[in-house]
């Protein structure tokens, strides 16, 4: 279609909800589901731009849902929209704020950048993307609305994600601020992915505004890349609850730059024959309980070098069939444990020296 679809205030379900009575109800006063909704529904558009959307619904809907066909390939940007997205329950996985998908062998890229993005209750997620999209300099935020009357329906938060791209490979995330989620990023089963830049602060257990409280520990995770290749995570700045900061298995993964920091979790923990380097990362338990600053197990062997831990119950744990000599110059503080640990490590490691400007002992 090539639409070009901007400037635009859409709303859909605000007067039909009613915040004291907890539903929807038509102008007649009959109450009905609002489910299903999309307030932009488009195919092989080519820009959608500085729109405002406010929805709300029953569940299952999207802001903006786009699909790209291949053959004319065409560029796709989504860029400079409002969005405020209510879900009363949370009975799906995919009720977004910004939801792309397209073919198998689509060539064409599309560009998510600039928009303002908060969902409520029980929506899923902020943005969920399809193959050869770059997802750059959003603001994507959790919270709720109405639930001082009318409950709270995100109870375990196996869903809330703020960005999802499962399944889907080639992508850039960079400088995004993801706040209050259960899961920053989700990109399992997916290859050749940047996520470089980005500020995520994940919670694992959430209160509402009349004090009841929900565990989201089992949930919690800064990123998460099951079976992630050519995955390259730099300089970002991620704080997770009780949850792991980052977890990767399966593949080739780059780490560096960043800090992490988390009240209880672990840091790094990669498993399954993945990691190529762990380096120059800054990893913070804040109150000294989380069991691992890195966890490496199951035949993975990366470069693990200038990294700092501090604080955690263990620092550096290898795990592995033969000795990983690429373990070198990390520092590690206040470590109530172990500092090296595992079958991965070699011989010596752990032990202190000091040499002096001529290099003797």
């Amino acid at each position: 279609s090539q639409a070009i679809i901007n400037n635009n205030i859409i709303e859909m379900g605000l007067t039909a909800y009613d915040s004291t009575q907890c539903g929807f109800y038509s102008q007649s006063g009959n109450s009905y589901s609002a489910y299903s909704l999309r307030a932009i529904y488009v195919y092989d558009a080519s820009d959608i731009s500085s729109n405002t959307i406010y929805q709300n619904q029953y569940y299952d809907g999207y802001a903006i849902r786009c699909y790209q066909y291949s053959g004319q390939d065409i560029d796709l940007t989504i860029e400079n929209n409002h969005i405020e997205i209510f879900s009363q329950y949370e009975w799906d996985d995919n009720s977004t704020a910004i939801y792309t998908r397209n073919s198998s062998d689509y060539s064409g890229t599309t560009l998510i950048k600039g928009n303002t993005i908060e969902i409520y209750n029980g929506t899923n997620a902020g943005i969920i993307a399809g193959a050869n999209n770059n997802i750059i300099d959003n603001t994507i935020s959790f919270g709720e609305r109405y639930a001082q009357n009318c409950g709270f329906s995100q109870y375990n938060a196996d869903k809330l994600r703020a960005i999802d791209i499962d399944d889907y490979d080639h992508h850039i995330i960079r400088g995004n601020t993801i706040t209050n989620f259960a899961e920053g990023i989700e990109m399992s089963n997916s290859t050749d992915n940047i996520v470089d830049s980005n500020s995520i602060h994940t919670l694992s257990s959430y209160t509402t505004i009349n004090g009841s409280n929900y565990d989201w520990s089992n949930s919690n995770y800064g990123i998460y890349a099951v079976n992630s290749d050519s995955l390259f995570i730099t300089n970002n700045t991620i704080k997770t609850g009780s949850g792991t900061l980052i977890y990767q298995t399966n593949g080739a993964s780059t780490i560096k730059y960043n800090l992490l920091e988390t009240f209880s979790g672990r840091g790094i923990w990669c498993e399954n024959q993945a990691g190529v380097e762990f380096s120059n990362n800054t990893i913070v338990s804040t109150y000294g309980n989380g069991d691992y600053g890195i966890y490496v197990s199951n035949l993975s062997a990366p470069v693990i070098k200038n990294n700092i831990v501090d604080n955690f119950q263990n620092g550096i744990y290898a795990e592995n069939t033969i000795a990983n000599y690429a373990i070198q110059y990390n520092d590690t503080w206040s470590i109530s444990g172990d500092e090296y640990s595992g079958s991965a490590l070699p011989p010596l490691i752990g032990n202190y020296n000091s040499t002096n400007n001529n290099g003797d002992l």
